[in-house]
């Protein structure tokens, strides 16, 4: 394929949503373009603003934390899968709204401790911890939220 050929579409990709270069390395592996063909495009889309590692960063947090309902850790962690720098994970995670984040955190407990089965509210406490932390939260927020449940509830 050709270089402007591959541009373009590309350019077209990237102007429906939000990408990052993983996103766009996969198509053009798929289109075996040589690196030297991936460099050029990376570059002019950058310099056009298509490709935008801290937007992308800031807009894949934002629709995580408040859709998926996903914790810092894990949005983190996929953002450095997708081979995302550090500052701009940091940056992006810095913006996450910390009431919005809680309220997530005590929602999706909430839901999990109707489906919880323990024998004690110990064994409760751990199991919605542990649930919340494959969620991608921290330990130190699940510790701040899982008492204002028993409140709430009891």
């Amino acid at each position: 394929m050709e270089t402007s050929e591959a541009l373009n579409r590309l350019g077209a990709y990237c102007s429906t949503a939000e990408r990052c270069r993983a996103d766009l390395e996969k198509r053009m592996l798929r289109w075996e373009l040589e690196p030297s063909q991936m460099e050029e495009i990376y570059a002019y889309l950058e310099k056009h603003n298509f490709l935008n590692e801290e937007r992308y960063a800031s807009a894949y947090t934002n629709d995580k934390y408040k859709f998926s309902k996903w914790g810092k850790r894990k949005i983190a962690q996929n953002l450095q899968f997708k081979g995302i720098s550090s500052s701009s994970i940091s940056k992006a995670l810095d913006r996450i709204d910390d009431e919005l984040y809680l309220d997530n955190l005590k929602e999706i407990l909430k839901n999990k401790q109707r489906t919880v089965k323990a024998k004690s509210s110990y064994e409760e406490h751990a199991k919605l911890a542990r649930f919340a932390m494959g969620r991608g939260f921290d330990y130190d927020d699940i510790k701040r939220v899982i008492p204002k449940l028993d409140l709430d509830i009891w």
